[in-house]
């Protein structure tokens, strides 16, 4: 009997407390004009629009780059994590380029000189000739023992985040910006890695310029 009497107790306090919690937020959404939650609402929408865009605009690249007989081989229901290497070093990473490494293993183009790097590279899952980081190796290597220029390779580095690889006309890589330019692809190549130029806004339209061989990624 007395345990009945402490469960209704402990029910009364919690139905007091859901009764005192609904009461703050009506009060809180009521204070919300109309406009503040139509503002709201677009926002969200245009939030969802604009993720669904981006997804589009990879899986259209993705088709072209089958059409033309790329190597690309899609992750299927895997969870993407990324070791502390890269969240340590890369914290904030565009949300375009986080949603391809989510959809592709390996993309590869049809000469096999050029490649975008994925879950895989970042990992360092699997022994490759080219690690995603190898063109920064090789510029510390040049540095020898000149510690202020090691500091402003590193700073470099540290900045862009390679996306993209290529042999094609020697060494070549394409970067995304996270600096002051965050979500532009630049492209740097031997012997002065560290100096970039930027091809485009984002990896939306780089990924249009590719299909448009607008770029000297592929031969196609």
């Amino acid at each position: 009997m007395k345990y009945s009497k402490k469960r209704q107790v402990i029910n009364l306090q919690k139905l007091t407390i859901t009764r005192e919690t609904r009461t703050i937020k009506n009060t809180t959404r009521s204070k919300m004009t109309g406009l503040q939650r139509r503002a709201i609402h677009i926002m969200k929408r245009k939030n969802r629009i604009r993720g669904n865009s981006l997804m589009e605009k990879i899986i259209e690249f993705l088709t072209w780059a089958e059409e033309k007989g790329w190597e690309v081989k899609k992750r299927i229901d895997r969870e993407l994590t990324l070791t502390n290497e890269i969240v340590n070093r890369y914290p904030v990473i565009p949300e375009q380029f986080v949603q391809f490494l989510n959809l592709v293993d390996i993309c590869v183009a049809a000469d096999e000189k050029s490649w975008f790097l994925c879950v895989n590279d970042y990992n360092r899952e699997v022994e490759l000739a080219f690690s995603w980081d190898e063109f920064e190796k090789i510029s510390l290597e040049s540095a020898s023992d000149d510690e202020s220029w090691k500091q402003e390779i590193t700073k470099f580095w540290d900045r862009y985040l390679p996306i993209a690889l290529s042999v094609r006309n020697g060494y070549t890589f394409y970067a995304i910006d996270l600096g002051s330019e965050f979500g532009s692809i630049v492209c740097g190549s031997e012997p002065e890695f560290e100096e970039v130029e930027q091809i485009a806004s984002s990896l939306n339209q780089f990924l249009d310029k590719i299909m448009k061989n607008s770029v000297n990624f592929s031969s196609f």
